[in-house]
């Protein structure tokens, strides 16, 4: 992994926070799909979608098609 995926995984968790996840009990894809738009709308989509190629189970693909 290199900087700027890890500087994708960290817009991602901050995207939980900004999203306030959490506190409001949101679905667990759809809080993950919410937190991944904010990391692309920080221009990192491309290095979260590198990291998430990593994964082949459903929810990473799904993750990635809405990236």
């Amino acid at each position: 992994m290199d900087n700027s995926q890890g500087l994708a995984i960290l817009a991602h968790e901050i995207g939980h926070l900004y999203h306030q996840h959490a506190k409001k009990g949101t679905p667990e894809l759809k809080a993950q799909i919410e937190a991944d738009d904010f990391a692309h709308r920080l221009g990192l989509g491309n290095d979260l979608c590198d990291v998430l190629s990593n994964f082949k189970d459903i929810d990473s693909r799904t993750r990635i098609s809405y990236l």
